[in-house]
């Protein structure tokens, strides 16, 4: 009977002291962003190259380039956030890159945004050039029966001056 309470004290005392461990995020989708389709603009205007697995501007080619990742099975109810990886080769770029979650309704077409996240300076650590923008957790029910979901992602680039900016790829991380 001690060495049970032993060990159930120790565990609650584990989940005290390291919160995190008890609420543990589990990355249940992810997609390189080279596997992802660009929209019918970016398409058109031949902006960007795919290497490596992610996707960047051609030399000398800027504006904003934008690429859609379906989302092909369900998940169960819980808390979700977005998260993607960015590049940012200095500190004039990674303004207005921006990642979203989304669905459209099979019977209506109407569109919603389900989460969103855009780049901010501090989200890129000092010195680095990647950086992670992640969505703030939110309570989401996954409905395939009525629903199409999709990740979409927009990198923008200011100038064709400089190195390019690129877009790694993207998850969905339950909480």
């Amino acid at each position: 009977m001690s060495k049970k309470f032993a060990l159930l004290a120790a565990i609650m005392l584990t989940m005290v002291a390291f919160p995190s461990l008890a609420s543990a995020q589990s990355v249940v989708w992810s997609m390189t962003a080279m596997t992802c389709t660009p929209t019918s603009t970016t398409a058109e205007q031949q902006k960007f190259v795919t290497t490596a697995g992610r996707v960047k501007f051609k030399d000398n080619a800027f504006g904003q380039i934008s690429f859609l990742c379906p989302v092909t099975r369900s998940f169960p109810n819980g808390k979700y956030a977005i998260k993607g990886a960015f590049t940012r080769p200095n500190a004039t770029y990674g303004k207005g890159n921006s990642l979203q979650l989304r669905r459209a309704n099979k019977l209506t077409g109407a569109v919603s945004t389900i989460l969103s996240a855009t780049i901010r300076q501090e989200q890129y650590p000092p010195g680095k050039k990647w950086g992670a923008v992640m969505s703030p957790p939110k309570d989401i029910t996954f409905d395939m029966q009525n629903y199409f979901y999709w990740v979409s992602f927009s990198v923008s680039r200011p100038t064709a001056a400089g190195e390019s900016q690129a877009f790694l790829g993207a998850e969905i991380v339950q909480y």
